[in-house]
């Protein structure tokens, strides 16, 4: 995995736990690449996905911000427990025969 990516995750999360409120002002670069031990252009690729991805707002010579909030969250619905999906492959018309697991042809005796 490209650093930046590894760098732009750790806060991403850092952020949608909650760890970074919104408005707070974020660690400079310098600051973030002595922690993680990379380069200031890497941190500065991290910040900009966030920023791409709505999670932080810059403002020049003052830094980098959240913009996200918790609230804006979608919660996920928990899908009924102890129930399995049963999926068949209706591609392929139900001939009788036996097939094959890995390929999904019938086979022919």
């Amino acid at each position: 995995m490209k650093r930046y990516l590894s760098v732009y995750e750790k806060l991403r999360d850092a952020i949608v736990r909650g760890e970074y409120r919104y408005g707070a002002r974020l660690p400079s670069k310098r600051i973030l690449a002595a922690d993680y031990g990379c380069s200031v252009i890497t941190v500065e690729h991290a910040y900009g996905l966030l920023q791409d991805e709505g999670y932080v707002s810059s403002s020049e010579r003052s830094g980098y911000f959240v913009a996200f909030r918790t609230e804006e969250m979608f919660p996920v619905a928990p899908g009924p427990e102890g129930e399995e999906k049963e999926e068949k492959d209706q591609s392929l018309p139900q001939t009788g025969l036996p097939v094959a697991e890995d390929e999904k042809i019938p086979l022919f005796p």
